[in-house]
């Protein structure tokens, strides 16, 4: 590995029509180089601060299901994300502890990857902003 943490990396998770914005904090990118374009053992870890996330699954939780809209099965998926909070994230500054006597309001991430150049990228072949389906469950 090499180099620093990112302060922030944003994956947005497409889900059912809707965007799931992933706020990875102190984030690392690290990968194999396999050949000339392409890589193999990529992983991006780093931490989720658990209320943004709980409140991103809240806005693409009706694309799953509309029970998930409001009322308690929302609620009992929100408490288990909360009770999965394993480490410090400092909101003001980002810095990532794992300070004794304070609750965690954080969750540690480790996504996987491998990628392959499938062609050399131009302007031409960026891509504007996907448009977002109305969500199921209005304006809650």
């Amino acid at each position: 590995m090499n180099g620093s943490p990112a302060s922030l990396i944003t994956i947005s998770l497409g889900l059912g029509g809707q965007t799931l914005p992933l706020q990875v904090r102190s984030a690392t990118v690290t990968f194999d180089p396999k050949a000339p374009g392409s890589v193999t053992n990529g992983t991006i870890a780093g931490v989720l601060a658990t209320n943004e996330l709980i409140a991103g699954l809240q806005s693409v939780a009706g694309s799953i299901s509309t029970s998930l809209c409001s009322g308690s099965a929302f609620n009992s998926i929100a408490q288990q994300i909360q009770q999965g909070s394993d480490i410090i994230v400092d909101p003001t500054s980002g810095a990532v502890s794992n300070k004794p006597g304070t609750a965690c309001n954080a969750i540690s991430i480790g996504l996987g990857f491998e990628g392959v150049e499938i062609a050399v990228p131009t302007a031409a072949d960026v891509a504007g902003p996907t448009p977002v389906a109305p969500s199921p469950c209005g304006d809650q």
